[in-house]
């Protein structure tokens, strides 16, 4: 595979990363935000699934994240060596 490959999967994991974050942190109720801040609730079991997968989401968003900053990072060693590899001496 090269580096170039590795590049754009690399932003790629970087896209899904930011999108779970941001689904995780942004598309919530203000009213749920509040109520889970103050301890205030119906008393039901759903804020509990909604931390739940508030929690799931953070951590695949910060997985795919890694992931993709290692691809780029592999990506551009890759380049950097090959450059060094035919750089004249």
């Amino acid at each position: 595979m090269g580096s170039t490959d590795l590049a754009v999967i690399g932003l790629a994991c970087n896209l899904v990363g930011v999108f779970f974050l941001a689904n995780s942190i942004i598309f919530r109720r203000r009213r749920k935000v509040v109520e889970e801040f103050f301890g205030v609730g119906v008393g039901s079991l759903e804020p509990i699934r909604d931390y739940a997968l508030n929690k799931m989401q953070v951590v695949i968003g910060f997985l795919f994240l890694t992931i993709g900053f290692l691809l780029q990072a592999v990506a551009s060693l890759e380049i950097a060596t090959r450059c060094l590899a035919t750089r004249p001496t």
